[in-house]
């Protein structure tokens, strides 16, 4: 079925902006706030394992082993 604006209920239709705004049910859209919110911990983690690592790399004291860490935090990330 196509849709068209005028056809939207108006509570989906933010009359400031002239934006529209979807309708998500309920049973998605709690899969779509836990998807997100997994990625953004995963994001998280690896932010702030990459900053670590970069830092050392900067100072020029990062180590095969600090690289190996990184790869294994980002390897466990990805994997979620």
């Amino acid at each position: 079925m196509h849709m068209t604006l005028s056809r939207l209920p108006l509570s989906n239709l933010n009359r400031r902006r002239r934006i529209w705004l979807p309708t998500v049910p309920p049973a998605i859209a709690a899969k779509v706030k836990a998807a997100l919110n997994i990625l953004i911990e995963s994001y998280n983690v690896a932010d702030m394992a990459y900053l670590s690592y970069h830092g050392a790399a900067l100072a020029g004291t990062a180590t095969l082993a600090d690289q190996a860490a990184l790869q294994t935090k980002l390897n466990a990330v990805s994997m979620q």
